[in-house]
This record gives structure tokens, sequence and C-alpha cells, in this order.
């Protein structure tokens, strides 16, 4: 058993957190893209540290993502100037 220290939040403030509706939050736990909460008693918590590790995965393949268009792009390029600046 670890003994770190974990924050947990409510429902309302997980939610802020998943940029999308009611029904996409739940759809997205259900399919285990958003983190699932906890329950203490009747309540549901979530653990904010998954959550910002959710962010921050999201971050991460945007990031990734935009890097390989960029790449792309320049590979676009230096083929379109090898042929003499005809388009591909």
């Amino acid at each position: 058993m670890t003994n770190k220290s974990r924050t947990l939040i409510p429902t309302q403030k997980a939610r802020e957190r998943h940029p999308s509706g009611r029904s996409a939050f739940y759809n997205d736990i259900g399919l285990g893209r958003f983190p699932a909460p906890i329950k203490v008693g009747r309540r549901s918590y979530w653990i904010e540290e998954e959550i910002d590790a959710w962010l921050e995965e999201r971050i991460a393949t945007r990031n990734a993502k935009q890097e390989l268009r960029v790449a792309e792009n320049n590979a676009k390029r230096k083929r379109q100037h090898a042929k003499g600046g005809q388009d591909a």
C-alpha cells in the first residue's frame, strides 16, 4: 500500500475538466476514455491526479499529431522542390 497523498474532487469539478456534455462525460468513462470515479458512500469522486494525467496525455497526443503534420508538410515541400516546384 502506498502512502501517496491524492486529491479527491466531486463530480461537478471532474465534469468541469472534461470538455463535453454530461452524456459524453459518462460515455467516455464507460468506454475507458476518461478516468473512472471511486465511490465514497453514495457519492462519486475522481482522483485529481488521474484527471491531470488524462489531460497531459491528450496534450501529448495533440502535439505528436501536430509534429507529424509539420514533418509531412516539410517532406511534401521537399518533393515539390525536387520536381521543380510542380504540384504533387
